[in-house]
């Protein structure tokens, strides 16, 4: 669904602006503050910047929901396309593959594709737009203060992902056994076929 995609990447770079406007409301929002004090006009840039966050995040909410619903609508053309070879298909060459592979084709193989490279590319998507504006934008207020922050959040990143492996290993199995219980009601009808 080239089109989706499109509409995500877009989506995405809105996502990055709207978030590099909310962090860039803060540094006048501070200088205000120190220089004049609690005035009207600070007041309003705070709540401005309160408002920025809010919209940001609706619009994340629903963005979420839309990324949601068409990986879900993917992942069900899939196994549809999937199933219907298989019913519809020559049974000739539909027999000579194994009743595990096709198990496989239909539980495990979309979810897989879906969950691993379609959910992962829409999030790198959005989170390159949103990295890269807010870094520039950094880089160019306050440039060494970016860069100790950079490599400081690398860091963190690296022993983030050490700690939440076994986590994720986790859910992994969970998926699996979930896989399992799918592929039991979808043994029916493929045994059924002669």
């Amino acid at each position: 669904d080239k089109r989706g995609l499109v509409k995500y990447v877009i989506l995405s770079l809105v996502v990055g602006v709207l978030e590099l406007f909310g962090i860039a409301l803060i540094y006048p929002f501070i200088n205000k503050l120190i220089s004049e004090g609690y005035k009207t006009s600070t007041v309003i840039l705070g709540c401005g910047i309160v408002l920025a966050f809010i919209i940001k995040n609706v619009f994340m909410v629903f963005y979420n929901f839309l990324q949601a619903d068409f990986v879900k609508k993917c992942e069900v053309k899939i196994d549809e396309i999937f199933m219907k070879y298989f019913l519809t298909g020559s049974y000739g060459s539909i027999s000579k593959i194994p009743l595990a592979q096709k198990l496989n084709m239909l539980g495990f193989l979309p979810v897989n594709a879906i969950n691993n490279y379609l959910v992962r590319i829409l999030n790198l998507v959005v989170n390159f737009f949103v990295f890269f504006l807010i870094t520039v934008f950094l880089f160019y207020k306050f440039f060494y203060a970016t860069l100790v922050t950079v490599v400081c959040s690398i860091v963190f990143l690296g022993i983030q992902t050490v700690f939440f492996k076994k986590k994720t290993s986790d859910i992994s199995n969970k998926i699996l056994k979930a896989n399992e219980d799918l592929n039991l009601t979808q043994n029916e009808p493929l045994l059924n076929l002669k």
